[in-house]
């Protein structure tokens, strides 16, 4: 193991913050030098002649520079969403404006309301596009945050955020070796073979595959407690 090399989240804070960056480099050297000084004694059988003082300094050692790559991670997190929220914030100015002047259009004038009406729903479908797509991007970040920090759930009293798996596809390998059974012609039924394998089925000439990585996925907590109840009832 390189244990010069810096783990997921100390790149994760590098990349992101000038100062988690000096943090993260003036701790590491403390943290890797504990943590194999500790791997070597337990290889080696000697764990138990470290004192109980120099395990528990040990030990305060790697949990202090862990919480600072924490807090480096949670201060690089915040910063990451502040800019994904700016061409959000730019989209919410132009469409409040847009229906500012609609409000204001002379109801006398068919064609400049008209022309209100357009620069509003022009300025919706675009402040609904760039919503999605820095939605899209943030919620790639935190996923990756979740899984680089080990938090892949966290519940909050009105929902819970967890890592979502992507449902298996189904790859071909053999398309001479499928039962005809899978086919519409003139090709095989992907929905249907991915279908039978998830089942457990045996498809010559086909296997299952990832679907992707994992994706922050989100869940009502209300609906969790309703579904909770239903078992227990039916119980």
């Amino acid at each position: 193991m390189d244990h010069s090399k810096p783990s997921a989240i100390q790149a994760f804070a590098v990349s992101h913050s000038e100062a988690g960056a000096q943090a993260v480099s003036m701790a590491a050297p403390i943290d890797w030098k504990a943590t194999h000084a500790r791997k070597k004694a337990r290889s080696l059988g000697l764990e138990s002649d470290m004192s109980d003082a120099e395990t528990l300094a040990a030990n305060r050692v790697m949990e202090t520079t862990r919480q600072r790559h924490a807090d480096e991670a949670a201060i690089s997190l915040l910063a990451s969403m502040e800019e994904y929220y700016q061409p959000v914030k730019h989209a919410v100015h132009s469409f409040a404006d847009a229906l500012l002047q609609m409000r204001r259009a002379d109801p006398s004038n068919i064609e400049l309301t008209m022309l209100g009406v357009a620069r509003f729903l022009r300025e919706m479908k675009a402040l609904s596009e760039t919503v999605n797509a820095q939605r899209k991007l943030a919620s790639a970040h935190m996923a990756n945050v979740m899984m680089g920090t080990g938090n892949t759930t966290i519940r909050h009293p009105q929902f819970t955020a967890y890592m979502g798996e992507p449902a298996r596809v189904a790859i071909i390998t053999d398309e001479s070796a499928l039962p005809e059974d899978v086919w519409t012609n003139p090709h095989p039924d992907r929905q249907e073979i991915a279908t039978r394998l998830r089942r457990g089925e045996k498809i010559d000439g086909a296997v299952l595959a990832n679907g992707g990585p994992p994706f922050l996925a989100f869940r009502d907590r209300q609906a969790e407690s309703s579904q909770k109840i239903d078992k227990e009832d039916a119980a």
